[in-house]
């Protein structure tokens, strides 16, 4: 009897202890890298990721890698005008010329940006 006990305690205490583990600590800023956006993403925690990465797009403003990535959490997200503003704001800093982008990123923005125009509902004096 004392024996189940024992166990049924120990049983207890192990599972209290994985339940209350802390969280991840927030990205710290002094460490993060332009990559980080899309580092240990998970479906059921978009939020969570879209957070750290706007952390990552303030950290790295004149950089438009953070923001193709953030445009995939949003469009994961299925949100579709805060992904197109993002990839407008990437193209937008590829195009000022002030950025040395590698060739697949501009790629990579402008089939966005396509994708992003063909999703627009058309203006009302085309319909």
């Amino acid at each position: 009897m004392i024996r189940s006990l024992r166990l049924l305690v120990i049983a207890l205490v192990g599972v209290c202890l994985g339940a209350c583990r802390a969280s991840p600590p927030p990205l710290d800023p002094n460490r993060l890298s332009r990559d980080d956006c899309l580092k240990d993403v998970r479906v059921d925690a978009l939020e969570k990721a879209l957070l750290a990465c706007d952390q990552v797009v303030a950290q790295f403003p004149q950089d438009p890698q953070p923001l193709n990535d953030r445009f995939v959490l949003h469009s994961l997200n299925e949100d579709p005008k805060a992904a197109c503003r993002d990839i407008d704001q990437a193209a937008a800093l590829l195009d000022s010329g002030e950025v040395d982008g590698d060739p697949q990123l501009g790629i990579d923005v402008r089939v966005r940006q396509e994708s992003c125009r063909e999703r627009a509902p058309l203006p009302q004096s085309l319909r």
